[in-house]
């Protein structure tokens, strides 16, 4: 099939990652539908049957989600939530239609460089969620023909990244000279920014890559919390009095180790993503243009 012919629909179009995946879709002259919540409610299996109609979508790529930052949201509840749309999207498609679905670090559960081999065990009510969608997907696509990827995003950072997050919040304290209140920033995390991930997702679907297979998307490197912040106060980036480590408790829950083993990723993808450090410089020395 030409890629000009293919017919995509993204969930979740007005989130982080659905809002970049659909341009950069578009750009290979795909058919695409970006759906937001204002479309359609993806936990009411009515709208979900009358949008996919007649088959009429080659791939979907489910990216809606309620968000690991959504707390005030009772675990049951978010786990219903997520797991129906997913329920929802399956039912109503077929052998012929691709379904890619977005998954999250959050389904490990556990410290490292984390491959995809690895039982998981999620500690959080998101990485609980995601991870019963992943069963979801996959029991589907073993007992019902449905050809699924699932693609566990690890810390995927870049421009419109909502803004409480920790990159937005170091450019927005650097531009804004405002105290930036940390943790111990002990923490070791794999950042891999948003354009690569869209490239990583396009590559897979246009290709028809990892068919029935769960596959990590990150930069397979780790860095410190407080190393990426020390290294912008040594090149005059950030100024030293703006950090304040420790303020801020750690949650039980928050790893010590999320790296992304990129192994399997790498049989099909060799590029690197930009270096979250790069990204940063560029910010900074630009002041958040």
């Amino acid at each position: 099939m030409a890629k000009s012919e293919m017919s995509i629909l993204v969930t979740g179009g007005n989130g982080f990652v659905g809002r970049q995946l659909t341009k950069v879709l578009r750009l290979t002259g795909a058919n695409v539908v970006s759906l937001t919540r204002d479309d359609a409610d993806l936990t009411n299996s009515l709208q979900v049957a009358d949008i996919l109609s007649g088959d009429s979508y080659d791939v979907v790529v489910h990216t809606a989600s309620h968000g690991p930052w959504r707390e005030e949201i009772e675990p049951e509840i978010l786990e219903t939530k997520e797991v129906s749309m997913t329920v929802n999207l399956l039912s109503q498609t077929s052998s012929k239609t691709r379904f890619i679905l977005i998954g999250s670090m959050a389904e490990y559960g556990q410290s490292g460089v984390l491959g995809e081999g690895l039982v998981c065990r999620p500690n959080t009510p998101y990485g609980i969620a995601k991870l019963k969608c992943t069963e979801t997907a996959m029991y589907y696509a073993k007992h019902f023909d449905r050809r699924v990827t699932i693609l566990r995003l690890f810390g995927v950072f870049g421009n419109a990244e909502p803004q409480h997050r920790l990159i937005p919040s170091i450019v927005s304290s650097a531009n804004k000279n405002e105290p930036l209140l940390l943790s111990d920033g002990l923490q070791i995390r794999d950042f891999v920014h948003l354009g690569h991930v869209c490239r990583c997702i396009t590559h897979i679907l246009m290709t028809n890559s990892f068919n029935g297979q769960i596959v990590n998307i990150g930069s397979g490197e780790g860095i410190s919390i407080k190393e990426l912040i020390l290294s912008l106060i040594d090149e005059g980036l950030l100024r030293r009095d703006l950090p304040n480590f420790g303020v801020i408790p750690r949650r039980k829950t928050d790893e010590d180790v999320l790296v992304a083993d990129i192994a399997r990723l790498q049989t099909v993808i060799k590029d690197k993503p930009l270096n979250v450090l790069d990204y940063l410089r560029h910010r900074l020395s630009t002041q958040g243009s």
